[in-house]
């Protein structure tokens, strides 16, 4: 299915999006802000060629502050992917829904403007197997076990799905990322939790409220990969695109409003209550998850707002 997309070239030129501080993995459905104007005339051209889910390829970039990445500023290896949708936020910004297809190897710049562009191949990922990784496979299957018998309404047929899949790197992709969600996001409950407390009490200083604050920002910055890669598992497939851009628009709003509610909640009551109230909506998200059956809803019948988050 991936070569199909190269049927006649196996050196394409796509145009080149880089990100500053994330990822785009295969099979994944990210939304990405765009702002920068090379990336924006990027996305202007490819979708104004018309066509259905146009292609791209998608890399990281050395240095996160420079603003202008040039050929030897980026790294070469990455990723081939789908533009799901498009949406306009505001003059000269565009949130873009991103699906991963394949990873990919840069192999020559061929253009800068208006866009950077360059000459591609796919990486093809050929099974491996020796004693090592089969070692590690068995280990990791072992704990995915665990984690499947640990979560409840997990879907029926997991178990049966973890010891079916033989590939190594198909079972790593496999893991539940519900079970990641909620193990990590429990860490932020009990860090947070510690935090709020020992502000509360006074019994800590910046030395070590600070140190406590810094993980609970590397716990979010670990649920948000698989809660992005989850959205294909709780909406049906059709919707996804406009799941994501929904995601995408909700985290652009609480960029904006979550400061200033901070800001608001430290004059009026101090830092405990804004790492209690953090705390509350970590442990309501770790809840959430555990209550979640697995799976879409069985009919594309609408919800109401209430019902579909309790």
């Amino acid at each position: 299915m991936v070569d199909s997309l190269f049927p006649n070239d196996p050196r394409p030129e796509l145009p080149i999006l880089p990100l500053r501080n994330s990822v785009l993995f295969p099979a994944s459905v990210v939304p990405v802000n765009v702002g920068r104007p090379r990336s924006v005339r990027l996305v202007e051209e490819v979708v104004g060629e018309g066509a259905d889910r146009p292609l791209i390829g998608v890399v990281g970039q050395i240095r996160p502050e420079t603003e202008d990445p040039a050929f030897d500023q980026i790294h070469h290896v990455g990723t081939v992917a789908r533009i799901l949708k498009v949406i306009r936020l505001s003059s000269g910004n565009y949130s873009v829904v991103l699906q991963g297809v394949s990873r990919m190897r840069l192999l020559e710049e061929s253009a800068r403007h208006p866009c950077l562009k360059a000459r591609i191949e796919r990486i093809r990922e050929l099974p491996r197997s020796d004693e090592e990784i089969d070692a590690l496979a068995a280990n990791l299957r072992a704990k995915a076990r665990r984690l499947v018998d640990l979560l409840p309404n997990q879907p029926r047929d997991a178990a049966a799905i973890l010891e079916n899949v033989q590939e190594a790197g198909a079972l790593a992709d496999l893991l539940p990322r519900r079970a990641l969600m909620a193990t990590v996001q429990s860490a932020g409950v009990l860090v947070g939790g510690c935090a709020a407390l020992a502000t509360w009490t006074g019994s800590a200083g910046p030395e070590t409220v600070l140190p406590l604050v810094l993980l609970l920002g590397a716990v979010y910055a670990l649920v948000l990969t698989p809660f992005q890669a989850l959205i294909s598992d709780v909406v049906p497939h059709g919707q996804v695109p406009a799941s994501a851009a929904l995601v995408s628009i909700a985290a652009n709003i609480s960029r904006v409003l979550g400061p200033a509610v901070a800001g608001f909640l430290v004059a009026r009551s101090g830092v405990p209550t804004v790492l209690a109230v953090s705390t509350v909506g970590s442990a309501c998200f770790v809840l959430a998850t555990l209550r979640w059956d697995g799976g879409p809803p069985p009919s594309s019948d609408r919800e109401r707002v209430w019902a579909a988050t309790v």
